[in-house]
């Protein structure tokens, strides 16, 4: 039997729905922990589910706008989702321990609760990594709401590097340590740089005590977007973007996805705007501005608005709470989104340019990346105007050399299979741990 935890939004629980999945389809038995807001979704995808927290307390962190507020989005999610968890972690892995004996852990690896208990428990982890930024090469720019700088010269990077290092001591090692203590675990040290590699990074005379030396790291992003750099963790292994849609799960849902692909099919392709499943929640204008650019352009747009917005849309522009990716963003002829790392990942695999409005944490660093690769606009805050939006929505919908890197890129994207090249990796680490036991 195997647990997997995960804590955050749709973004963060539909990857490990899909390596729950995998793991499903060769035998295994499956038990995904995760907000009960998830639970209705998970145990129609046929996993198992056991709950971390209330669904209160997961609408209630999403609804604040220090979620989306770049100067206070690291600490919130910090202070509210990973330390405010920390414990109800800590005792759903114990009580699922208790019940179920599960063989391993594979955790989000800001489940540090979850990471704790395995410790103080002696149960084998296995962290998942969804966005590449949280690996911290040395070889890649530190691309944050509050750095933005991809075009500073390396010096600087080095400079901020040696700068937060003493900072993210202060900031996460000292409350995350003293939580670790209150449930018996060892303290870590430089844990912002270390805990999603697996306890990699170390210096030579830490490694003896290290509690994360062994544990292996997935990173659940594509080689396409981000390929192995020299110094990634010795026991990390990137395994692909690992996907799962929540299909319709009556009739009536279904004939409403039908009737919106046809509508879709009917004329020009739309330009499809969506805010994911954590800024949608304070994305009312950005909507607006959308469907006001799109009117501008004489395109028509459909908004995936995650809840229901009463508003009178410009004539072409339709609007409704959710939609399968898979089902509409191939369609399209542009997405414009926020570059959380599950939509962005949805967009490059459907072989569409991007027009991208980071607002807070990584997705500052994923659109760094995507427009890199050559396959998304980005559209700053100064420039959000309908104006500047009209501007990059029509340069991706013009623009043959973006439109022609999308869609190779979401050819490569849809060869892989990252949920059963995850799956693989954690049945080799389980078979080395049973053959040596």
């Amino acid at each position: 039997m195997l647990l997997l935890t995960s804590i955050g939004t749709a973004g963060d629980i539909h990857p490990y729905v899909a390596i729950a999945l995998a793991l499903k389809r060769r035998g295994h038995h499956v038990v995904l922990a995760a907000n009960p807001y998830f639970q209705e979704r998970i145990l129609a995808a046929g996993v198992g589910f056991w709950p971390v927290g209330s669904r209160d307390e997961y609408l209630r962190m999403v609804r604040n706008a220090d979620l989306v507020t770049p100067s206070r989005s690291v600490s919130y999610v910090f202070d509210e989702l990973l330390m405010g968890t920390f414990m109800q972690q800590v005792q759903a892995v114990q009580d699922a321990w208790q019940t179920l004996r599960p063989e391993a852990v594979i955790a989000h690896h800001i489940c540090f609760g979850s990471a704790a208990a395995c410790e103080r428990l002696g149960i084998p982890l296995i962290l998942g990594v969804l966005a590449p930024l949280f690996w911290l090469s040395s070889h890649e720019r530190i691309i944050m709401p509050t750095l933005p700088l991809p075009d500073a010269p390396g010096f600087v990077h080095t400079i901020l590097r040696h700068a937060m290092r003493p900072l993210g001591r202060w900031m996460f090692d000292r409350p995350l340590n003293a939580k670790r203590r209150s449930v018996g675990a060892p303290p870590i040290h430089r844990a912002f740089v270390r805990i999603a590699r697996g306890g990699d990074g170390l210096r030579p005379n830490e490694r003896i005590s290290d509690p994360l030396a062994a544990t292996p790291a997935l990173g659940l992003w594509s080689p396409h977007f981000r390929p192995a750099r020299a110094d990634d963790p010795a026991a990390g292994h990137i395994c692909g973007f690992c996907f799962w849609d929540r299909p319709p799960t009556s009739a009536a849902q279904l004939d409403q996805q039908r009737e919106l692909e046809r509508w879709m099919d009917d004329g020009q392709p739309p330009v499809l705007v969506t805010l994911g499943s954590s800024v949608s929640h304070h994305g009312r204008s950005t909507y607006d501005l959308a469907a006001r650019a799109c009117a501008r352009l004489g395109r028509r747009a459909l908004l995936l608005t995650g809840e229901p917005i009463d508003a009178a849309w410009p004539e072409g522009i339709r609007a409704t709470p959710y939609a399968a990716y898979s089902a509409v963003m191939p369609r399209a002829a542009a997405i414009v989104h926020h570059a959380g790392i599950g939509t962005a990942a949805a967009a490059m695999r459907a072989g569409v340019p991007s027009v991208i409005l980071p607002f807070a944490n990584d997705e500052f660093d994923n659109v760094f990346r995507a427009r890199a690769l050559g396959v998304a606009v980005e559209v700053r805050h100064r420039r959000r105007t309908v104006d500047g939006l009209a501007r990059a929505i029509d340069a991706a919908l013009t623009t043959a050399e973006l439109r022609a890197r999308a869609r190779d890129l979401g050819d490569r994207i849809r060869a892989e299979s990252g949920a059963e090249t995850a799956a693989d990796a954690i049945e080799r680490v389980l078979n080395r741990r049973r053959a040596n036991p």
